[in-house]
């Protein structure tokens, strides 16, 4: 018997994206799976689609869709929610306006059945986004030049945490877990960073799992990217919090890795560039100072005395 996915839809004021996501997932080539929509407190009709699409479902075999919803928490709050109240031995995750392709989920549960010790698994995307009116195409495995040469394996992913103190190479759309794997250590997604919390989950699991990827498109995601640029800046402050968290948390194994230890110190240097070019001169001092902590050079300790002459453009702290 095939093992149950259950797919966890995080929704707050989807009612014009979610029944095409909705399809795409009743569309999936692979039974059985439960859907979970957590409506994140909507004020529109997202409920009431969701429920005259449960009701379309009603009897089909291997498939079953039901909502649930709960106050206003942010994408995190929710997607935990319905990895709480889902009984799949995988769990698929999707947001509200994003769709897969009919294999996404067999490729998937294909690649956890090949190797026992992967705890999450994902795929290659197809994203546009559109910035000033013009639509930005492209296939991110393409575009960041991932695949064999960046993860050194055709399907697995050598030292997932490396690559991921790199970068966060892993859109939350086009992932699945394994249950087992995120229960070792009670793992859910942090509610208090709105914004990277998928990376700072990423992370986290990296240390008891193995990481696996389907090298095809399964999933096609639409970005608005001038609301994009509008939250660089918090995005950022919440990266680097999670990044803070991590290194907090597991300070023996950075000091005992020098690999792990020198990509820190490059991410503390690349978080404090980014805040001066946001004009957050605190943070950026705050950041470049680690660095420099971890080691001198001549080029950060430029850029921290710089920060002193730029002028604060921020309104937070």
């Amino acid at each position: 018997m095939s093992s149950l996915v259950s797919v966890v839809i995080p929704a707050y004021n989807a009612a014009s994206t979610i029944t095409e996501t909705l399809e795409s997932v009743r569309a999936q080539s692979y039974r059985p799976l439960e859907v979970v929509v957590v409506n994140d407190g909507s004020k529109d009709d997202t409920v009431a689609i969701v429920e005259r699409f449960t009701e379309l479902v009603i009897g089909e075999e291997g498939f079953s869709v039901r909502c649930i919803t709960q106050s206003n928490g942010g994408p995190a709050k929710a997607r935990n929610t319905g990895i709480d109240n889902s009984t799949g031995d995988f769990i698929a995750l999707v947001d509200a306006d994003d769709v897969w392709t009919e294999t996404k989920t067999a490729r998937q549960v294909e690649l956890f059945t090949r190797y026992p010790e992967v705890g999450l698994t994902f795929t290659d995307v197809d994203i546009t986004r559109r910035r000033e009116g013009r639509d930005d195409h492209f296939v991110m495995f393409e575009r960041k030049n991932f695949g064999e040469g960046f993860f050194g394996h055709r399907e697995l992913v050598v030292d997932p945490l490396d690559k991921l103190l790199r970068t966060n190479f892993i859109p939350t759309s086009a992932v699945m877990l394994r249950r087992n794997s995120l229960e070792k250590q009670s793992l859910r997604f942090n509610v208090a960073n709105r914004g990277n919390e998928d990376w700072e989950l990423w992370l986290n699991l990296a240390l008891v799992a193995d990481f696996a990827y389907v090298s095809e498109i399964c999933m096609f995601k639409y970005e608005e990217g001038n609301n994009l640029s509008s939250r660089a800046h918090h995005m950022l402050v919440m990266r680097m919090g999670a990044l803070d968290r991590f290194i907090a948390q597991q300070r023996t194994l950075f000091a005992s890795s020098s690999g792990y230890f020198a990509l820190a110190r490059e991410n503390y240097k690349w978080g404090g560039y980014n805040f001066l070019g946001m004009g957050d001169p605190k943070r950026s001092r705050e950041y470049l100072g680690k660095a420099l902590a971890h080691s001198f050079d001549a080029k950060t300790f430029l850029y921290y005395l710089k920060s002193y002459t730029v002028r604060d453009r921020t309104d937070s702290n």
